[in-house]
């Protein structure tokens, strides 16, 4: 009888350490996947135009807000007002890669 409860806590100790290692392999790959994946999304968002193409009436009447109003990257109590009155999807000031405002 000692002998198979022996048997019992070696497949049970080799069944945990099996479990233990499977964790840190699956949890090491979807980690790589999502970390390539984000990567390769972000990469493809950043060089396609399709954004560009459907905001770019959105641009123009910015641009246009922002000379009839002379309003700077720091002011964004007007840029506020406008994001409210537009409500574009999606919106961001950079200058030179540095982001003023998101």
């Amino acid at each position: 009888m000692k002998n198979k409860f022996n048997g019992y806590k070696e497949y049970i100790s080799s069944l945990l350490i099996s479990f233990l290692i499977a964790l840190l392999i699956s949890i090491a790959v979807f980690t790589a996947i999502y970390l390539c994946g984000e990567k390769i999304i972000n990469e493809y968002v950043s060089s396609d135009s399709y954004i560009y193409n459907t905001q770019a009436a959105y641009i123009t009447d910015f641009q246009k807000y922002v000379s009839d109003n002379k309003v700077s990257s720091n002011d964004f109590k007007s840029i506020d007002t406008w994001i409210q009155r537009e409500k574009p999807e999606f919106f961001l000031i950079s200058i030179d890669n540095e982001t003023h405002y998101v």
